[in-house]
């Protein structure tokens, strides 16, 4: 008999459902009588709207969250070995490397259209877009992209926007797309480091807070981080989102007060335990981090 498949996804004013199982392949009709047909391992869609399947760039109203000022230090030439990683960078400030490992693979993994298909009935752990994260909420990973992912808004408050990143590590259905990730050869072996993935919508982002040391990389999309030493608390509000930080706040801050830089895909940020940070994406954006 055949079986039900579970896996939706909605593209742009279509709604594919998938309505067989059987064989090896599945076959999928949508209410227009568009078809997809999956067989031997191999996807083709005939959805008339490609765009729909890709993340979303940043729309025109959200261009000049964009920068191109970095005053993050960038490192230039080979990259070091892990006993140069640990003498000249470990403890020091923030700096962003490029060309760390090759994530080609697990690029591509993480496309829209890829982690739809494959984690679009699970769910996800999404926080409040503020500093402390206070209220969690669980969805469908489907749900939070067609509902929340759109681009927000300035108006928006950090205590009710609900954002993906993290929390779903330990969660069996993920083990295997974790590690297919290439960790920075400066994370040790013994501890192959905690991961936090997530992807959130044009304006979103989380204000200033500190944790231990990070590896923070761009997979999708741009994001653009703020940073202030341990101990140099920057202006803001909790509940204010980066959004309306940026436009209200960072004009007034004094030069040099706050080191920031947008990255893109490929670009890898360290930054050291108890450093504050905020982040703004531009565009929808995919990311990854690994607490060591």
């Amino acid at each position: 008999m055949p079986r039900m498949c579970g896996w939706r996804c909605r593209v742009g004013i279509f709604t594919l459902l998938i309505v067989l199982c059987q064989g090896g392949g599945w076959a999928c009709q949508s209410d227009v009588d568009r078809r997809c047909v999956r067989a031997a391992g191999v996807e083709e869609y005939e959805v008339g709207e490609e765009e729909a399947l890709k993340w979303a760039p940043a729309p025109p109203e959200h261009e000049t969250l964009f920068s191109n000022d970095c005053t993050i230090r960038r490192h230039d030439g080979p990259l070091p070995t892990a006993a140069e990683f640990d003498l000249h960078f470990r403890d020091g400030a923030p700096v962003i490397f490029s060309g760390v490992a090759n994530n080609t693979r697990f690029r591509a993994m993480t496309d829209k259209e890829a982690l739809l298909w494959r984690f679009g009935d699970e769910e996800v752990v999404l926080s409040t877009a503020n500093t402390h994260s206070y209220k969690k909420q669980r969805k469908t990973l489907s749900a939070y992209v067609t509902q929340h992912l759109g681009p927000r808004s300035i108006d928006d408050d950090g205590a009710s926007a609900l954002y993906w990143f993290g929390d779903n590590d330990f969660k069996d259905e993920w083990v295997d797309f974790y590690e297919a990730y290439e960790r920075p050869a400066w994370v040790e072996a013994k501890e192959r480091g905690s991961i936090s993935f997530g992807l959130g919508g044009s304006g979103s982002g989380v204000p200033f807070h500190t944790h231990g040391p990070v590896f923070s990389e761009v997979l999708h999309g741009y994001k653009r981080w703020f940073l202030a030493p341990p101990g140099d608390r920057p202006p803001f509000e909790p509940d204010t989102t980066s959004f309306r930080w940026l436009a209200d706040t960072f004009p007034k801050l004094r030069p040099g007060q706050i080191s920031e830089c947008t990255l893109g895909p490929g670009e890898l940020l360290w930054i050291g335990p108890d450093w504050w940070h905020s982040t703004l994406n531009i565009g929808e954006s995919v990311f990854i981090s690994v607490f060591v």
